[in-house]
């Protein structure tokens, strides 16, 4: 076992019934919900971009919108973008 420190976490997702912690090189399964997870953080770290996703505001390289007017989240050390639900779209207005 090797312990992950919040700050190499570049977002949690529930998956199927578990939440999952990505880091640059892999996936961790965790034993709590996003909602647990939004009670426990510190929002000025952690944003919810969606019911089942926290990113780590410290991973984003970048905030964009796509043709279709939604907002993406790009990360640093991460392939995939991740979309920000209009229910948490303000939250971004800074990025």
């Amino acid at each position: 076992m090797k312990l992950v420190t919040l700050d190499q976490i570049c977002y949690f997702q529930a998956n199927d019934g578990d939440t999952v912690a990505v880091t640059a090189a892999k996936e961790i399964s965790i034993d709590r919900s996003i909602k647990a997870l939004v009670g426990e953080l510190d929002p000025g770290t952690f944003l919810q971009i969606r019911r089942g996703a926290v990113v780590n505001v410290n991973a984003i390289k970048a905030v964009h919108r796509d043709l279709r007017g939604r907002l993406k989240v790009e990360l640093k050390h991460r392939d995939e973008t991740l979309e920000v639900s209009a229910s948490f779209a303000h939250l971004f207005r800074n990025f």
